[in-house]
């Protein structure tokens, strides 16, 4: 998977670019909006052309073009690249901007790296195995989470988006009222 990260912090952008190289994926940085913008152009055709799976990292206070201009102008160009949106501002008011704006998601500085993955490597550990969504809850987020938030739900569609969008046959399957499991069936 190829990521973008339109990123002006220096410590941020070159946090995620040797975390997410760990993890194996393909990582471009821009410095400010207006080179993140022609980046993700260049990305999304990319993905149109050869179907490799991309994601753009979208810091919101960039120099030379917002983070939230440029997803805006991205998606009125009618590009489908899946935008995250990363920011100091984490009201609800700026996270429910992003959103209105065509980011997908909404992740508020400070975060935790590991809250990236955390989901997507316990599925991983244990393929065809049933995770409830209690044992989901516990193992990423801890036990001190409110057993009735749907936090897990929220995560396990968003890599249903990252992961199953586009494919044939899906790889997370929920079985009702017990959980999820990742297999391919």
């Amino acid at each position: 998977m190829n990521i973008l990260i339109v990123e002006d912090d220096a410590r941020v952008a070159d946090f995620l670019e040797r975390g997410l190289r760990a993890e194996g994926y393909r990582v471009q940085v821009a410095r400010n909006g207006t080179d993140g913008l022609a980046k993700a152009r260049d990305v999304a055709q990319q993905m149109r052309n050869d179907a490799t799976p991309a994601v753009l990292v979208l810091d919101v206070m960039l120099p030379g073009m917002t983070g939230l201009e440029v997803c805006q102008t991205l998606r009125a160009d009618g590009v489908q690249l899946p935008i995250l949106m990363l920011s100091a501002l984490g009201a609800l008011e700026d996270r429910v901007a992003g959103l209105r704006l065509g980011a997908d998601d909404y992740l508020a500085k400070p975060f935790a790296f590991e809250e990236l993955l955390a989901l997507l490597e316990l599925l991983m550990s244990a393929p065809g195995r049933l995770f409830s969504r209690e044992r989901i809850l516990a193992n990423v987020w801890g036990t001190n989470e409110d057993p009735l938030t749907n936090v897990v739900d929220v995560y396990i569609r968003r890599l249903r988006g990252k992961i199953d969008d586009g494919n044939e046959q899906p790889l997370i399957h929920t079985v009702r009222g017990l959980g999820y499991r990742l297999e391919a069936v």
